[in-house]
């Protein structure tokens, strides 16, 4: 059992007009398992979606349900658990501690759960092109590095759903790939499914179900 919406409309876009077959002001399902990709331009709602089901906001009338339960009622320990345990994030904004370097970015991640090894976090590492770079302060990485960092640092942690904001937005073609790989190997190893949000990109991927906004 994956995400449930029922008639969820964001706040700020009470006033909108949704096509028939939009996410918002309808019944849609992000079943257990499952890739789900929301390509759109930009203002129709992708990055608000992902916040939502993560409990970063809670302005929406309607309901969202995961795994049976009403997110509007969870409290602070149940979020909590949900994001060390069961969702992890790709933030569009990355979210780095700039000042700290690579590696302790991906301590501070992976001491919650213990989940990873250093030998697997080093080996993920080596698949994106970063294995060089774990000394570096993070605010000395171009945007590209920094983004490769932040998928990483994502699967250092146990999860049943990724969500993910534009992800790949500052990397090419060929490290676009190699991330969509890791990804897939990661969530595939793990039985866990996938939100993705782009801006219009469906990145060649299989067996995906894609989602109007």
């Amino acid at each position: 059992m994956g995400f449930q919406l029922d008639n969820v409309v964001p706040t700020p876009l009470h006033d909108w007009e949704f096509d028939l077959d939009s996410i918002w002001k309808n019944k849609t399902s992000f079943k257990a398992a499952t890739r789900n990709i929301l390509a759109s331009p930009s203002g129709k709602g992708k990055s608000t979606l992902v916040s939502l089901l993560f409990g970063l906001r809670s302005d929406y009338s309607g309901t969202i349900t995961f795994m049976g339960k009403d997110l509007k009622k969870l409290k602070p320990d149940e979020w909590s658990a949900l994001r060390r345990e069961t969702l992890s994030f790709i933030h569009q904004e990355l979210k780095l501690f700039g000042q700290l370097s690579v590696w302790e970015n991906f301590e501070i991640k992976n001491q919650l759960t213990w989940f990873k090894t250093s030998g697997e976090i080093k080996e993920m590492c080596e698949k994106l092109g970063v294995d060089m770079l774990l000394h570096r302060k993070c605010d000395t990485l171009s945007l590209g590095q920094q983004q490769r960092v932040c998928i990483i640092r994502a699967l250092l942690q146990p999860f049943d759903y990724l969500l993910m904001d534009e992800p790949f937005s500052h990397l090419d073609a060929a490290n676009t790939r190699k991330a969509i790989d890791l990804i897939e190997s990661e969530c595939g190893a793990r039985q866990a499914g996938y939100i993705l949000t782009s801006l219009g990109d469906t990145y060649g991927i299989k067996d995906v179900t894609y989602h109007s906004v």
